[in-house]
């Protein structure tokens, strides 16, 4: 009997707002998100590197190494992405800041995505197209860095503390 009257009660706190849940996220949250997997990128772009190496010392014939790799890179920006669409920015600056994280996250998944079709087409010999695919990556990157560096200044805009 009692412990139904106390769930009564807290029910009826909650409903009136007297013990409010907690937020569900706002800009520092959100941040948290974004650099949530900043060391797993790190050590994939340095084994990209190593496995892109041992790719051109293979003379161009075993891309796999390389090519799981970027599978890896690419599902960890999908995991950051999924991750910053479930929170939600509690300021102007933070929304802002969130849609340039989100953007430049994408954007260094297609650049990977670009890259990957560029080692596989250089090791099919199609050298042109690879050439070409090369160049979509490099601006897809560049393009990433920039929507990354507009994200950390909107983030440092509303507040939150930006590493650096």
């Amino acid at each position: 009997m009692r412990s139904t009257a106390v769930v009564a009660v807290l029910v009826s706190m909650v409903a009136l707002g007297v013990l409010a849940p907690p937020a569900l996220a706002d800009d520092n949250g959100v941040y948290q998100a974004y650099v949530s997997r900043d060391s797993d990128f790190t050590r994939l772009g340095n084994q990209l590197k190593r496995d892109i190496r041992a790719w051109v010392r293979s003379h161009r014939t075993k891309p796999g190494p390389a090519l799981a790799t970027i599978r890896d890179s690419r599902a960890v920006c999908s995991d950051v992405v999924a991750a910053m669409q479930g929170q939600q920015a509690s300021s102007n600056d933070g929304t802002e800041a969130k849609k340039h994280a989100v953007a430049s996250v994408k954007d260094l998944g297609a650049s990977l995505r670009a890259l990957g079709a560029g080692i596989r087409a250089r090791t099919a010999h199609h050298r042109a197209k690879a050439k070409r695919l090369g160049k979509k990556a490099d601006a897809l990157l560049s393009r990433s860095l920039k929507e990354e560096k507009r994200a950390r200044k909107l983030f440092k805009a509303a507040g939150v503390e930006v590493k650096s």
